[in-house]
């Protein structure tokens, strides 16, 4: 049986997916308002702080297995005030494309990082960020 939980592997784990969860969810957020609906602001969930879309399940399963989630974004197609489908298109597109800049940007960061601390790409401290960066990317 394969097991996700590692002690070892936690904080990073923890780290990508509250980066994720926060800026997956709030691109959603975001466009929505952009496009007339102002659900997700409204239920205070057009924000950066983690603990507006944490879920308790879909944390525990990033703790404990290999996946987790957040709450459901409030999106009311009805709110949008023309082209309600391509409004709604967008709002959900937004998130995966949001997880593909990250993803990039991690990426980028996992080769450059020696250059931007000013160490050996050998170091320590660079070792421990690229585990971090692995798992943002991952």
């Amino acid at each position: 049986m394969l097991a996700y939980y590692h002690l070892e592997t936690l904080l990073p784990r923890l780290f990508a997916f509250l980066i994720a969860m926060t800026l997956h969810d709030t691109a959603h957020a975001g466009v929505a308002w952009w496009l007339g609906d102002r659900t997700a602001r409204d239920s205070k969930r057009f924000s950066l702080n983690p603990l507006a879309h944490l879920d308790a399940l879909g944390l525990a399963m990033i703790i404990f297995g290999p996946y987790g989630w957040s709450k459901k974004m409030p999106i009311d197609a009805d709110r949008f005030p023309k082209h309600k489908k391509l409004s709604h298109t967008l709002v959900y597109l937004a998130g995966p494309l949001t997880n593909l800049v990250l993803v990039l940007f991690f990426w980028w960061l996992y080769f450059y990082l020696p250059t931007f601390l000013g160490a050996a790409s050998e170091s320590i401290v660079v070792e421990q960020w690229r585990v971090y960066l692995q798992y943002c990317v991952i």
